[in-house]
C-alpha cells in the first residue's frame, strides 16, 4: 500500500545504491492522494475517513 510515497522513495534510493534501475513504480493498494498519482500503477484505491467514520473525498 502507498499513501505518501515515502517507503516507495526509500526503496528506490537502496535499488539505484545496489546498480539496479528503476524501470517502474507499482502498490497494490493506494490511499488518499496517492491514488491520484500517475507515476505509480495501482490495483486498487482506499478511501479515507475522518473522526466519525465519514469518507473523505
Amino acid at each position: 500500500m502507498i499513501s505518501t510515497g515515502e517507503s516507495l522513495h526509500a526503496v528506490e534510493e537502496l535499488v539505484t545504491r545496489a546498480g539496479g534501475i528503476v524501470a517502474g513504480r507499482m502498490a497494490v493498494l493506494a490511499e488518499g492522494d496517492a491514488g491520484k498519482r500517475d507515476d505509480i500503477i495501482v490495483l486498487g484505491h482506499l478511501p479515507l475517513f475522518d473522526a466519525d467514520g465519514k469518507p473523505i473525498e
